[in-house]
C-alpha cells in the first residue's frame, strides 16, 4: 500500500492505493457495490483500470456514477503519470480507527503494475485447519519457485492485533464509567442517609 496523488476536475490530493489480482475482493468478503471486479482480460496491454472505494468516489467524482469515469495519477519515481478508468466501487477502508476512516482508496490490477511484481502477499480463504493448508501451499510454491521465502499469518488474528489498542481503550472507558457510576451511587446514598437521619432527628426533637 502506498499513497499517490490522484487528479480529477473535482479534486487533486493523495489517495492510498494497492495492486491486487482478480478474486481479491471475493476472498476478503469485501463487497463491490457497483461495477465489476478485475478479470484476466485487464492485462498490461489493456486500458488501465481501477476499483475505488466509496470515499474516493465521493471526493474525486462527486454527484455522479463513478463507473466509467477516469482520473489521472501524478508522476513519481517508478510510477509514470497514467490515466485510469473506474470499473468498480467497493467498501474497502482502513481497519483500525486510529487510521483516517475517511481516506480515499483505490486498487489496481496487478498485471498492470508498471515495475513488474517484485513480491506478493497472498490471501487464502479455507475452512480446513491451518497446518495442512500451510504445508500444501509451501509444497506447491516450492515446486514452482524453489527457495522462495514464505511467511504465514492468520488474517483474522492480524485484524484482532490491530484493534488491540481500541479494545484496551474500550475496556478502560467501561471500567472508569462503572467506577464513576459507583462513586455517584455512594455519594447519593450518603446524601439520602444524611437527609433521613436529619429528618428523624427533627421528628424526635419535636
Amino acid at each position: 500500500m502506498w499513497s499517490l496523488i490522484a487528479r480529477t476536475e473535482a479534486a487533486s490530493r493523495d489517495a492510498r492505493f494497492t495492486w491486487v489480482s482478480p478474486g481479491f475482493f471475493a476472498t476478503l468478503a469485501t463487497p463491490i457495490v457497483a461495477g465489476r471486479d478485475f478479470t484476466s482480460n485487464d492485462r498490461r496491454t489493456a486500458p488501465r483500470v481501477a476499483i475505488v472505494n466509496e470515499i474516493f468516489a465521493h471526493m474525486f467524482l462527486p454527484g455522479s456514477d463513478p463507473i466509467g469515469k477516469t482520473f489521472r495519477t501524478l508522476a513519481e519515481p517508478d510510477y509514470p503519470e497514467a490515466e485510469y478508468e473506474v470499473l468498480g466501487s467497493s467498501r474497502i477502508r482502513a481497519i483500525s480507527c486510529c487510521k483516517p476512516p475517511s481516506h480515499p482508496w483505490r486498487t489496481y490490477q496487478v498485471s498492470q503494475f508498471p515495475k513488474g511484481v517484485a513480491g506478493n502477499m497472498m490471501f487464502i480463504r479455507s475452512r480446513a485447519p491451518l497446518p495442512p493448508v500451510e504445508a500444501a501451499i509451501r509444497r506447491r510454491i516450492a515446486s514452482w519457485r524453489p527457495g522462495t521465502g514464505m511467511q504465514f499469518q492468520i488474517f483474522q488474528q492480524t485484524i484482532s492485533d490491530s484493534l488491540m489498542r481500541e479494545r484496551l481503550l474500550a475496556v478502560l472507558t467501561g471500567f472508569f464509567g462503572v467506577l464513576a457510576a459507583l462513586l455517584a451511587s455512594i455519594g447519593l446514598y450518603g446524601v439520602l442517609a444524611y437527609q433521613t437521619v436529619r429528618d428523624v432527628g427533627r421528628s424526635v426533637s419535636a
